[in-house]
């Protein structure tokens, strides 16, 4: 969930925040209804009337939508902007949208379930002949050579820090992925690729599979991979967080590799990305080939027979701290039992469903979990956090 000061940093961004406002200029057509997938403290739904919408439907699940509802009322548009506090695919549309608008990234498209909800959003919201602002984004990826990045990205493990042997740590932060800013595109040593593009008004599926293939032209070390985006938010407006182009609240993303990759003019590097939605999160796999340049460096022993010289294989999940129970309990197989956390919000929603106020659901725990909660207060503050989520 993003804080109040990364809202504004995203308002402040001129770059992305004038490209949206051209792109909804040139979209909107007076009288449409516009769906604002997530409008955070609503700038967008705010832009679209005054380019001339009709109805704004502007989704936001997070508090900061008590924020939107007093910006609106302060430049009035209260009556043409109804603020909707749930997540979009929780959610309907009275009448169906002319224009569907969005900035749910993170520093690539590839984030939580931001793909999901527009693929959702198009499907049920959108009218016959609808827009979506933006329209599509391509994701690049490109070797880079950054020891320094690296050394950042990979933290002090390797280092013996107090004279102790904390390299297992690298296992994590060798397949964690980072936000960096590349001003130089000199760092990049292997040429960019496109690795996907997203065409929202046809995106069908969130996950990303792909391989890609470089021969190398000079002597190098590859110490990861960065990938960003280019935005085209309407036709003949976009922006893009590319290395060397004017920085953005968009960084860019490093994948490292667990050991930098060698080359030289004429090795064949293949590099291999996938990115599954599991849940709310996003796996990422990302893998690399390299194989000899010649063969004559391969009967000078340089390389395994079959000329292949390294090959890597990384996950973010290995990044994750997952505990062996952990992993248990969640296999598909086990069968588990209700804890005490389960009972009591199972007598929780029992209660809100029978209309039972929330103070008396309050007192009721203390008297059906006794040695649960420290006071009266702190089963009201659960009880409390639980009408936020599932009451209405």
């Amino acid at each position: 969930m993003y804080s109040l000061a990364a809202f504004g940093r995203m308002i402040t961004d001129r770059i992305r925040t004038d490209a949206y406002a051209e792109a909804l200029r040139r979209e909107i057509k007076t009288g449409d209804v516009v769906a604002d997938i997530g409008t955070g403290t609503g700038i967008l739904a705010l832009l679209a009337c005054r380019f001339g919408a009709r109805r704004v439907y502007a989704f936001e699940p997070s508090g900061v939508v008590e924020l939107a509802r007093e910006i609106a009322a302060a430049n009035g548009f209260s009556d043409r902007i109804q603020f909707i506090s749930q997540k979009s695919t929780e959610s309907a549309l009275p009448e169906p949208a002319n224009l569907i608008v969005s900035d749910l990234r993170g520093i690539l498209p590839f984030f939580d379930q931001s793909l999901a909800s527009l693929i959702d959003a198009r499907k049920r919201f959108l009218a016959p002949g609808g827009r979506m602002i933006p329209q599509r984004d391509t994701v690049w990826i490109a070797g880079v050579q950054a020891p320094e990045l690296y050394r950042d990205s990979l933290g002090p493990w390797n280092d013996r820090p107090y004279d102790f042997d904390m390299s297992a740590g690298c296992a994590r932060t060798s397949n964690t992925i980072s936000q960096c800013l590349l001003k130089n595109a000199d760092q990049l040593c292997l040429e960019a690729r496109c690795l996907a593009t997203l065409d929202y008004e046809r995106l069908a599926q969130t996950d990303l599979e792909a391989t890609i293939s470089w021969t190398a032209k000079r002597t190098s070390q590859i110490h990861g991979m960065v990938l960003w985006f280019d935005s085209v938010v309407a036709e003949g407006v976009g922006f893009t967080n590319s290395p060397g182009a004017p920085p953005l609240i968009y960084r860019q993303a490093f994948f490292p590799w667990s050991r930098p990759l060698e080359i030289v003019p004429g090795d064949n590097i293949t590099v291999t990305v996938s990115a599954k939605l599991v849940g709310h999160e996003y796996v990422w796999r990302w893998g690399a080939t390299v194989c000899a340049a010649t063969s004559d460096a391969i009967q000078a022993g340089d390389t395994k027979a079959n000329g292949t010289k390294t090959q890597l294989q990384q996950s973010n999940f290995f990044a994750a701290d997952f505990s062996l129970p952990e992993l248990r309990i969640s296999g598909s197989s086990y069968q588990p039992k209700l804890n005490q956390n389960g009972q009591v919000q199972r007598r929780i929603l029992g209660l809100m469903e029978d209309g039972t106020p929330l103070e008396a659901i309050a007192h009721q725990l203390m008297g059906d979990f006794p040695g649960r909660f420290r006071d009266w207060r702190d089963a009201f503050n659960l009880v409390a956090s639980a009408s936020r989520t599932f009451g209405s």
